[in-house]
This record gives C-alpha cells, sequence and structure tokens, in this order.
C-alpha cells in the first residue's frame, strides 16, 4: 500500500512538471522587468497589405537594437513552449519564450515611433493607448514552429488588446531560412510575411483574428518579440520620463522651455507635449536678431518683428554666411520658427521669450561673478578692463534672473487666459531686458559702484586680443516696450539689479568654505581667461578675502532691498504707463 502511494505522489509531481513545459513554464513574475535600453526615435510609416487590418511597419528596430535584446533575453533566460497538439484541439506549438511584465519598457517602444504610425487605427471609438505590459520574445531553432491558432484579446489596466504586435528580431542577414508568418482565409492562404529585422506586423487579434501560422525553421534562429496594441476610448498620451527614469502619463497646464537650443530637440519636444500642454513658453534670446535680415525700421534697437530670415532678396552665399554669424542664433530661431509652424497647424499655443545678456545670482556662466572680482582687482593689480575696439559704442541690453521669472509668470497668466487676452501672447515673442542699455565702458562703472570702485580702469584692445564678456552679440540692445504694453511686465532697474548681484557674489566669498567648489571653478576660469595675470589675480584675491573674513559676518538678514527685487512684485502702475492695480 506505500508502495502504490509513493508512486502516485511520483505520477502527480511528473505530470505537474510535464504541464509546466508545455505552458511555457513559469508565468512572467509580477514586477520582471525586461531592463532593455529604450530604442531611439524614429519616423515610422505603416504599410497596408492586402489583407484588411493586418499592417506592416518597417524599421520599428535597428540592427544593433534588434541584437541588443536578443542579448538581454538570451541572458535572462528562455523556456521551453509546448502544447498537447491538435489531437487535444490545442495548436502545434513547440518552441522557446521569455516573459517580462515591464510597462516602462513597453512605453519606451510605443513612443519611439510606433504611437505616431498607428495613431489613424480605430476599434469602433477606440484609439490605440499604448502596448500591453506583457513583453513576450519568441525563440524558434530548427524545426520549431507554431501551427495554425488565431490570437485571443485580453484586458489592461489601459484598456482591452485588439491588435497583436510582432518585430522581428532576425531575417535573412542572420541566415534564417523559413519561420514565415502566414494568414490563411476562407481555408487557403492569404498573405505570407517573412521575417525581417526590425519590421514589426501588426494584425487583428480576438473575434476577427485570421488563423495563422509561423512556419517551421529550416536554417538560423528566429526571434520575435511579442506584444499588443491596448485600444481605449479615452484620451491617453505617450508617456512621459520623471527624473528617476519611470515612465508616467501627464497633463501640463504649462510648460517653461530653457533647455531645447536645437531644432533635432525641438522636434522630439513638439512630439512629446503635442497634446498634452494647454501653453508652452519657449527661452529663447538675442542671438536670434544676428542671422536676421537687416532692419526696415529707424529705431536705435531691436524689435521683436526684426527676427526674420532674409529671403531672395540676397545671394544664397549671403544667406549661408549670416546663418553662420551666430550658431546659437541659428539654431534658436530653427527653433522658433519650428514652434510657430507647428502652432500655424492647429498644435499648442505658445509664447517666446527672448533674453538679453543674462546676469544674476547663481547664474551658470558666472560671468558677472568674474566681472565683480576684476573690477575689485583692477587698480591695486594694474589690471584694467577690456573694451573691444569694435564695440566701444554699441549698446548692451543686460537681463535680470528675476525679471525673467516674473515675465514667464504674467505670460503664462495671458496664455491661459487667467487675467486678459490670450490672443496677444499666443504665437508672439517678447524681448525681455532691462531698461538701460550701457556700454561696455558704462557697464563696467556700473559694476564698480557697489564693488567701492568709483572709477574703473579700462583700455581698448582689438578683439582678438581682448577678454570681453559682454555683450554676447552683435545686433545691438533690444526694446522692451511690447513686453511692457502686453504682458504688463516692469523690468527692475539697472543700479538696483546689479547691486542686489554684488551682494550675493560677496556673501559667496565671505562664506569661503560653503562655496568652496564653486570659488575654485571661478579661480580656474579667470585664470585660464587671463593668461600670464591670472595666478597673481587669483593669489591677490584670496589674500584680500581671507583677510576681510578675519573681522567681517555677512548677515544675510540686512539684504532687505535684495527681498525686496526677488520677491513676485505686484507692479501696480509701471512708470509712465496706465494699470489696473494688482493685475498679473
Amino acid at each position: 500500500m506505500r508502495r502504490r502511494l509513493l508512486s502516485s505522489r511520483w505520477v502527480l509531481r511528473h505530470i505537474s512538471k510535464a504541464r509546466r513545459m508545455r505552458w511555457g513554464g513559469r508565468p512572467p513574475e509580477p514586477g520582471r522587468r525586461f531592463e532593455a535600453a529604450a530604442p531611439r526615435q524614429k519616423e515610422l510609416k505603416i504599410q497596408e497589405t492586402r489583407i484588411p487590418n493586418i499592417f506592416l511597419v518597417p524599421g520599428v528596430l535597428d540592427t544593433d537594437e534588434a541584437a541588443s535584446l536578443i542579448a538581454k533575453a538570451e541572458e535572462s533566460g528562455f523556456e521551453l513552449q509546448t502544447s498537447r497538439g491538435p489531437a487535444f484541439g490545442e495548436a502545434l506549438r513547440h518552441h522557446s519564450r521569455i516573459s517580462f511584465e515591464d510597462q516602462q519598457f513597453a512605453d519606451a517602444l510605443w513612443n519611439g515611433g510606433l504611437h505616431a504610425a498607428l495613431a489613424t487605427l480605430r476599434v469602433g471609438r477606440r484609439r490605440p493607448a499604448g502596448l500591453n505590459e506583457n513583453i513576450r520574445i519568441y525563440k524558434y531553432s530548427g524545426g520549431d514552429v507554431f501551427g495554425k491558432h488565431v490570437d485571443g484579446s485580453n484586458q489592461t489596466a489601459r484598456g482591452n488588446t485588439e491588435f497583436t504586435l510582432l518585430i522581428y528580431l532576425s531575417g535573412e542577414e542572420h541566415d534564417l531560412v523559413g519561420g514565415e508568418t502566414v494568414f490563411y482565409a476562407s481555408g487557403a492562404e492569404a498573405l505570407r510575411v517573412r521575417p525581417v529585422t526590425g519590421q514589426a506586423l501588426v494584425h487583428r487579434h480576438g473575434s476577427e483574428c485570421l488563423l495563422h501560422e509561423s512556419l517551421p525553421v529550416s536554417r538560423g534562429v528566429k526571434y520575435v518579440l511579442r506584444s499588443d496594441v491596448v485600444f481605449t476610448d479615452r484620451k491617453v498620451f505617450p508617456a512621459l520620463r520623471d527624473v528617476n527614469g519611470m515612465l508616467f502619463q501627464v497633463i501640463f497646464d504649462a510648460v517653461v522651455d530653457f533647455s531645447t537650443r536645437t531644432l533635432d530637440e525641438m522636434k522630439q519636444a513638439i512630439e512629446v507635449f503635442r497634446d498634452r500642454v494647454a501653453f508652452y513658453v519657449f527661452i529663447s534670446s538675442h542671438a536670434v536678431y544676428d542671422v536676421s535680415k537687416n532692419r526696415t525700421h529707424q529705431e536705435p534697437f531691436l524689435l521683436e518683428s526684426d527676427a526674420v530670415r532674409p529671403g531672395r532678396e540676397i545671394s544664397p552665399l549671403d544667406r549661408w554666411n549670416l546663418k553662420g554669424r551666430s550658431t546659437r542664433g541659428d539654431n534658436e530661431l530653427e527653433c522658433e520658427e519650428e514652434l510657430l509652424k507647428q502652432y500655424n497647424a492647429g498644435g499648442f499655443p505658445y509664447v517666446t521669450l527672448r533674453l538679453g545678456n543674462v546676469f544674476g545670482p547663481k547664474e551658470n556662466t558666472i560671468r558677472y561673478w568674474l566681472l565683480h572680482l576684476w573690477v575689485k582687482a583692477c587698480v591695486a593689480l594694474t589690471l584694467p578692463l577690456h573694451i573691444d575696439t569694435s564695440l566701444v559704442s554699441t549698446r548692451i541690453s543686460m537681463t535680470y534672473t528675476p525679471d525673467i521669472a516674473e515675465a514667464v509668470v504674467r505670460a503664462i497668466s495671458r496664455g491661459l487666459n487667467e487675467t486678459c487676452c490670450p490672443e496677444k501672447v499666443h504665437g508672439e515673442a517678447f524681448n525681455l531686458a532691462c531698461e538701460e542699455m550701457p556700454t561696455q565702458r558704462e557697464l563696467y562703472n556700473y559694476i564698480g559702484e557697489p564693488a567701492g570702485v568709483p572709477y574703473v580702469e579700462t583700455i581698448e584692445t582689438p578683439r582678438n586680443h581682448s577678454v570681453v564678456l559682454y555683450p554676447d552679440n552683435l545686433g545691438g540692445p533690444i526694446s522692451v516696450t511690447k513686453a511692457q504694453e502686453v504682458l504688463r511686465w516692469s523690468p527692475t532697474g539697472l543700479s538696483k539689479a546689479l547691486r542686489s548681484v554684488a551682494r550675493f557674489y560677496e556673501r559667496i566669498m565671505l562664506e569661503g568654505k560653503k562655496h568652496k567648489g564653486q570659488i575654485e571653478f571661478m579661480y580656474r576660469k579667470m585664470k585660464a581667461m587671463l593668461g600670464g595675470d591670472g595666478p597673481r589675480f587669483v593669489e591677490w584675491t584670496r589674500a584680500q578675502y581671507a583677510e576681510r573674513r578675519k573681522t567681517e559676518l555677512y548677515d544675510e538678514l540686512d539684504d532687505e532691498d535684495e527681498d525686496d527685487i526677488i520677491l513676485a512684485r505686484s507692479d501696480s502702475k509701471r512708470p509712465g504707463k496706465g494699470g489696473r492695480r494688482g493685475e498679473l
């Protein structure tokens, strides 16, 4: 009796093992991620076949991307997938498989270009919402097969799956023979698709799925990535990635873009934020005027309408040379042109804010910090500041960083119609700068005032021998009248702004140890900038502040003027102009 019982347990154990082999081993472990690199962004095109609801999308993955996925799958380990066969009502099946539940990879694959290529697909009123998080990779070796079958539909958190997505990871270039996907209609072959590396096959599944099979592999190895296209009647946007690399779904009231600097980056940003942002703020600069055509007015400063490329009134060579005057300006103007193009085509509303020479606390080019210290040292070290001989009379537009923040708030409040007149902001550009427009010599004296230097020593030098940090454009000063009138924005006076920034950098130098890394970085920049005079300048500056630290303490609470500048100002009435009190 005992022997018969042990035998029964042995049989049950091995039946259980056989079932696991037949059904492909363990199901995907919850949270088990594929951890493969996201595919590169591509412009994909869907291709119809002669059979309705069966499509091809070439080039979803590059050859190296497909190879990377194969390597990752092999590293994770495949499991055998089998079935009991037609005698038990199951499709003949013998191949290897590995599966993951990875929504992050599914979203990255979807947003790599499939979301745009498949955007026109519809199932009733429902539209594509993304890919099933269940990612499967199939491996077919010699003789492996998946007989005639239909694919079922599944319910996911986002909606029902309605189309199968197969992406071939290997093809003829891998010495693959066989493995075609064949569809049948009315008992006859209707369509045969051979594996092409990186190409996707998309076909209807569920109740409308055609009978199909994967033919046996005669030579080589066939690898296929499988997922499903999820459909929903809700509007779902491509996933964004947060600071930790995680994907999330979100719609924005407003986006402020300080970082986009090339046409490709702008196209990418437009694709990401299409249908998901109510208002877009692009931070550009006055460099766009350096690559624009000559102004058609007599004003002594640049107007927003001057940022226009010349047409056929000049030769192609002259247009090319104009583009080369400023790579930064050319890139930024291309970004502005692309934003306008999408807006005119019915895209999201936007505004462009063009900055002058930026200065302020924590401004990352540290140009003002360098000038502040140079001004303090110029007399003691007989080290006069340089004035570019070609820019002696050129007026400079300076933009204070807290004023930028104020303009962004005002632009958004109008762009979203929270206060008034979005039509005066949408698709428009606004210059931002202080109203004062000093020359280089006047700017140095402005900087010298809060530094306690009543007169700043200067020397005129040719451009190729001069060290000049302002201006960074050639076109001259910019007018801010449009921003004042439309945004009801009022810039800080240049003297007041420079005093605030001078106090900030004095605090940095006196606190010493707290900001040691930033101070040492500044010293390295100064040595590189001044060449042979750099070491003695750094030595003098170190000694000056070391001596002051013995007797001086910097009290942040004394900065009432600075607090007044940095806090949001109501600017209820701009000098010389009427305005509603307290209006944003």
